[in-house]
């Protein structure tokens, strides 16, 4: 298999670049260029088109709207996945995180979101203007808990399951752990996503392998 066809997830800096690195088109992701149209125009996407050519997109922009492949799928409304994407991409409060850190309680996904904030400002630093297609990715994109997901589960550290209600409001849950938050939000009926397996339509459709064999 061609190298750039096999991700390496040794290092959260590498993955990082990875999934902010625009290289794929839509041709494989299963929408028709009038529903990309649409969907950019009713504010599903994650960031605004900067250019009239046909773009590029990054492994974060495409398992976004296969997420929303597969919620539209189900009749999840437009309005909705607006609200989920709010949700989803809101920029994580890095001073908040440092305060949880050493925090007795502060949980496992805290860590992670730490390390991914660390590695993060690392490659700001270290690889300012190296790549200018990683600069189109909007920070509080690649700062947001969806990106945070796909890093973790790019490099097997954690398992995700998103509920989400059809008014978009959404309950992440890591598999395996303690699910009293679950029971509170299932009182109401919502439809479970399992998100590893979004990651996977991403690399099977794109043919990319990743030294874990997630």
């Amino acid at each position: 298999m061609n190298e750039n066809k096999v991700l390496k997830t040794t290092e959260y800096s590498g993955v990082i670049e990875y999934v902010t690195h625009k290289q794929f088109g839509l041709a494989n992701l299963g929408i028709t260029d009038k529903t990309s149209y649409d969907w950019r125009n009713k504010g599903v996407y994650l960031q605004p088109k900067k250019t009239k050519f046909r773009m590029k997109y990054s492994p974060i922009e495409y398992i976004w709207l296969l997420l929303v492949k597969s919620l539209r799928d189900f009749g999840i409304p437009i309005k909705s996945i607006i609200e989920l994407k709010e949700f989803l991409i809101a920029e994580i409060d890095i001073e908040g995180l440092l305060m949880a850190i050493h925090d007795e309680s502060g949980d496992s996904d805290t860590v992670i979101l730490q390390e991914l904030s660390d590695e993060i400002e690392k490659l700001t630093e270290e690889k300012a203007g190296l790549r200018n297609e990683i600069a189109q990715v909007e920070k509080h994109v690649v700062n947001s808990m969806f990106t945070t997901l796909i890093v973790s589960t790019l490099m097997k550290e954690k398992e995700y399951v998103l509920y989400i209600k059809r008014d978009g409001a959404c309950l992440i849950e890591t598999l395996g752990e303690d699910k009293h938050l679950t029971q509170a939000f299932l009182s109401e009926p919502c439809l479970l996503v399992y998100f590893t397996q979004i990651v996977r339509q991403f690399l099977q459709k794109e043919g990319v392998e990743i030294d874990n064999h997630l």
